[in-house]
């Protein structure tokens, strides 16, 4: 978030901690680093979201129809790589993406 760091996030989960230590409740919690998230999420956890969410099996199969094939190529300051194939991930700068994304994670939490 912006104007905030992670020493902010450290401190409030400390406080929680305190919190529920002083009442003698359990708190579970989790961390996730989502620095690379958008590149490492399987097409097939996308799929499952989806349709775990509820999403017609048609828009479904749209959706990742324009995963198939996806290709990329790499700029460096000796000029650009080849095509290779991308076979996991959502697309960057797409308006779809956070949106998957989001569904991804709201799915993977009420699993977890």
């Amino acid at each position: 978030m912006p104007g905030k760091r992670t020493i902010d996030a450290i401190f409030t989960v400390r406080q929680m901690q305190e919190k529920y230590g002083c009442k003698g409740e359990k708190l579970n919690f989790a961390s996730v680093d989502l620095e690379k998230a958008f590149d490492r999420v399987p097409r097939e956890v996308t799929r499952w979201a989806l349709r775990k969410v509820g999403v017609d099996e048609w828009l479904v199969k749209a959706v990742l129809t324009m995963y198939e094939g996806a290709q990329t190529v790499v700029g460096t300051t000796e000029g650009d790589s080849k095509t290779f194939n991308v076979k996991v991930g959502l697309r960057q700068g797409s308006v779809l993406s956070p949106l998957l994304f989001v569904i991804v994670m709201e799915m993977i939490s009420r699993e977890l």
